[in-house]
């Protein structure tokens, strides 16, 4: 089972979904410009961990504008993790591709 939310983060309402349990992994599509195309691979952890995936600020079902930066990408993500209620970050990775 799978739970969507539009989640509101630093002026823009994210798209959210997460489904599993135990502890949390992010997954982040690339970006920016694109939308989520992650639930593939969110369906063969699930079983593992709570799969966390969302569209980025101004990208498929999200909304949102300003510039496409890597600061504002992890402030997002940032909102993110308080609102689903977890405690710390780990290891980390942003690719922009630039």
């Amino acid at each position: 089972m799978s739970i969507q939310q539009i989640v509101p983060v630093s002026g823009a309402r994210l798209w959210t979904v997460q489904q599993g349990t135990g502890p949390g992994l992010v997954l982040c599509h690339g970006g920016p410009g694109l939308r989520d195309y992650l639930s593939p691979v969110a369906a063969m952890l699930s079983d593992l961990c709570t799969v966390h995936r969302y569209d980025q600020r101004a990208c498929g079902r999200s909304d949102g504008g300003g510039a496409h930066t890597v600061e504002r990408n992890i402030a997002d993500l940032e909102g993110l993790r308080e609102h689903w209620g977890r405690n710390k970050r780990s290891d980390s990775d942003i690719s922009l591709r630039c």
